[in-house]
């Protein structure tokens, strides 16, 4: 059993396997950072413990070296006056990369009768200490910022927009999730599978001229809606909105042109200022009806069966 025989506050610590400095009850232990440790900066701090059996204060001298025979210092203190305890120094300027050593010993305050060294403890200085290549794997939803110092690899599965740090390296696989900007002078085609008979939904391409008053002549350039108004069935339709809905237009031509020369060579050309197209189309045209009046109206082209 122990006995503690002073009125005072007692913190245990964690227990460290190092022998102490002792002269004449007035001894050090190295406290930390631990023995072979990295730490990540050039200016690392040493804790020490400093304990005694006397009313007096203790003295403290530290050395750090490259050394391990401290025969060149490139740190050395001592600390004056110290009470029981804890006690640290910061040893600054030190070489990233490099295995330093450090020591201590104790003496009564004022006096020169210093204990032995303390044995040796190594840490190195990394500043790398920390830093970690990272994989990420993502399914859905999300938006890293990776460090911009760090390597970084992104798989990810579903709908991601990845925005890498200019400075960093950046692997992104994408599972799923294109987004394709058409051009607004393009025009599109659909390959619906296998042949059918039904009648064709029509792709109404352009107008020419694109709007008109009353009694004005309207070209509807197009695809799908049969070689003639009878193939099937086809009539325009405006929306009149209202109560009123979608009323056929009279029509005045309906026809089918077919593919040029170019129309299946990288010559084609489909040009909506003035109509001229390679490729097969047909062209309706309407009459605008009396009383129409500004904006306009939707227009649209139906086909049903014979």
């Amino acid at each position: 059993m122990a006995n503690i025989d002073r009125a005072a506050t007692l913190a245990l610590r964690s227990l460290r396997f190092s022998v102490s400095g002792v002269a004449s009850g007035y001894a050090v232990a190295l406290d930390g950072p631990p023995s072979g440790t990295r730490p990540p900066s050039r200016a690392v701090p040493l804790t020490l413990l400093v304990s005694s059996t006397s009313t007096l204060k203790t003295d403290v001298a530290v050395e750090v070296s490259a050394d391990p025979g401290f025969g060149v210092l490139v740190y050395s203190n001592t600390l004056t006056d110290r009470e029981d305890g804890i006690h640290s120094v910061t040893v600054s300027g030190l070489v990233d990369q490099t295995l330093y050593y450090w020591r201590a010993r104790a003496a009564e305050t004022g006096t020169a009768g210093w204990s032995a060294w303390t044995p040796a403890w190594s840490f190195t200085p990394d500043l790398s200490a920390g830093k970690a290549f990272g994989y990420v794997s993502e399914n859905v939803g999300a938006s890293p910022v990776p460090d911009p110092d760090a390597a970084w690899y992104v798989d990810e599965n579903v709908g991601f927009v990845a925005t890498p740090s200019g400075v960093g390296f950046g692997y992104n696989v994408v599972n799923v999730g294109v987004m394709v900007t058409l051009s607004g002078l393009g025009f599109g085609y659909a390959h619906y599978g296998d042949a059918s008979t039904n009648p064709p939904a029509p792709q109404i391409w352009f107008l020419l001229p694109a709007a008109g008053r009353s009694g004005d002549g309207i070209k509807i350039y197009c695809f799908g809606v049969g070689d003639l108004v009878g193939t099937y069935s086809g009539s325009v339709e405006l929306d009149y909105g209202g109560t009123i809905g979608w009323v056929s237009v009279p029509v005045t031509s309906w026809q089918t042109f077919p593919p040029g020369p170019d129309a299946y060579t990288a010559l084609r050309k489909l040009d909506p200022s003035t109509g001229y197209i390679d490729m097969q189309h047909s062209i309706v045209e309407i009459v605008i009806p009396d009383g129409a009046v500004p904006p306009g109206y939707p227009l649209r082209i139906r086909t049903v069966t014979p």
